[in-house]
């Protein structure tokens, strides 16, 4: 079992590599106007780094075709961060994310690494059907409302050590590959009905 929090370009500082700047690049930015980006494409590292949603944000059936950092972004209560169907070729961190709202992933193709490494959901989080691809992170992530996996795809590791789950979970029919559970606290109901491991599984649940 390899260990991703040390071996993986999920940490921060990653997802952009050096002599490679960003095509787009809103750090620090507070948008309240709608964030629409439905159906668009991003060719090029795409940076929302510390980036305030204060309206929509709008990224259904986007592609982002190569890195794409929203580090330390904030999707205020008035924001439902909505990236349905959205591809994610490059690498994606979302680590620090304070999403105040819901968080829609559903149906969402993540192609290589993915970090939600200590962000937080406040509302309901759906990665339902969503396909990830490479490394996964959810390490000391806090999901405060329901939480959706169901038919989720985890292609490679997926790392959830020392995650907290205060509403519902479910990863109903979700397949996991060598999978890190330690240390995970579920605070109200879990499913795991019809899923499937291969792979290391380790430790399910709080300690």
């Amino acid at each position: 079992m390899v260990d991703i929090r040390e071996k993986t370009s999920l940490l921060p500082g990653s997802c952009a590599p050096s002599g490679h700047p960003a095509s787009v690049g809103v750090s620090h930015l507070t948008s309240q106007i709608p964030a629409t980006g439905k159906g668009s494409f991003f060719y090029r590292p795409t940076s929302f780094e510390k980036a305030k949603f204060l309206g929509k944000a709008e990224y259904e059936r986007a592609t982002f075709w190569d890195d794409c950092d929203f580090r330390g972004a904030i999707f205020s209560s008035e924001t439902q961060a909505a990236f349905k169907k959205a591809k994610f070729k490059g690498i994606v961190i979302f680590s620090e994310v304070q999403f105040w709202n819901w968080a829609y992933f559903a149906d969402t193709t993540f192609e290589k690494d993915a970090g939600f490494s200590t962000a937080e959901f406040h509302g309901y989080a759906s990665f339902a059907g969503a396909t990830l691809g490479g490394r996964t992170s959810f390490g000391e992530s806090k999901l405060r409302g329901e939480a959706n996996f169901d038919l989720a795809q985890f292609i490679h590791e997926a790392w959830f050590a020392e995650a907290v789950f205060s509403g519902e979970a479910s990863f109903s029919g979700a397949h996991f590959n060598n999978t890190v559970f330690a240390q995970v606290e579920f605070l109200a109901d879990v499913s795991f009905a019809g899923a499937s491991f291969s792979g290391l599984v380790l430790r399910l649940g709080s300690p």
